[in-house]
C-alpha cells in the first residue's frame, strides 16, 4: 500500500475584472510532480506563483477552470479543479461635434461607451454628473478670462461588477468676445 496523495491549491483574487492576476498556492500532499492547467490553454509543470486572466469582452463574465494533477513517487494520482471568473470591463468613449469654440461653449456630445451601467461625466471645470443611463448630459464651458483655457474632460464608466474604464479628451475654450 503507496501513502496517500491529496491534490489541494487555493486561490487568491479568483474573482475580478481584467486584467486579473490569480496567485496560486499549492497545498498538495504527497506529491512528486505537478501539472497546472490554468484553463486558457496554457499549463506548468512548476508550481506558479501566479496567472494573468483575461476577458477582452466588454459585456459577459468568463470563467476558467484551474486544474492541478499530481502524481506520486509511486506513480498515484490525484487531480483538483477551481473556478476562475473574470469579469468584463466596459469601454468608455465619448465624441464631441467640436472640441475647440468661444465661450459659452456647447459641443454636442455622443456616449460611445460599450458594456456600462454608470456614467460619470467630469466637465474639467469643477463641474460632474453621474448618470445611471448613457444618454450625455449638455453642458456648457465659460471662459472668464482673457485667454484661451483648456479642460480636461472626462467619462468613467463602471458595470454592476464594479470594473471601471475611463475615457478623456481636452476641450479649448477662447476668451468670450464683447461687440
Amino acid at each position: 500500500i503507496y501513502p496517500d496523495i491529496e491534490a489541494n491549491f487555493e486561490l487568491t483574487n479568483f474573482d475580478g475584472c481584467h486584467p486579473l492576476e490569480v496567485e496560486f498556492l499549492n497545498l498538495s500532499s504527497g506529491a512528486d510532480s505537478v501539472i497546472w492547467s490554468f484553463g486558457d490553454g496554457t499549463q506548468s509543470v512548476t508550481n506558479p506563483q501566479s496567472h494573468i486572466y483575461h476577458n477582452y469582452d466588454h459585456y459577459s463574465s468568463k470563467s476558467y477552470l484551474v486544474e492541478l494533477d499530481v502524481v506520486s513517487q509511486f506513480g498515484c494520482t490525484d487531480s483538483f479543479s477551481r473556478e476562475v471568473w473574470v469579469r468584463p470591463v466596459p469601454k468608455a468613449g465619448y465624441a464631441l461635434s467640436e472640441n475647440t469654440g468661444c465661450s459659452p461653449f456647447s459641443p454636442q456630445t455622443s456616449n460611445l461607451s460599450q458594456g456600462a451601467s454608470s456614467f460619470n461625466w467630469i466637465f474639467g471645470d469643477g463641474e460632474s454628473i453621474l448618470l445611471p443611463d448613457p444618454t450625455p448630459p449638455q453642458h456648457t464651458w465659460l471662459n472668464p478670462e482673457d485667454t484661451t483655457a483648456e479642460y480636461n474632460t472626462q467619462l468613467l464608466v463602471s458595470n454592476e461588477f464594479g470594473c471601471t474604464n475611463l475615457a478623456e479628451k481636452t476641450i479649448r475654450v477662447y476668451p468670450h468676445v464683447t461687440a
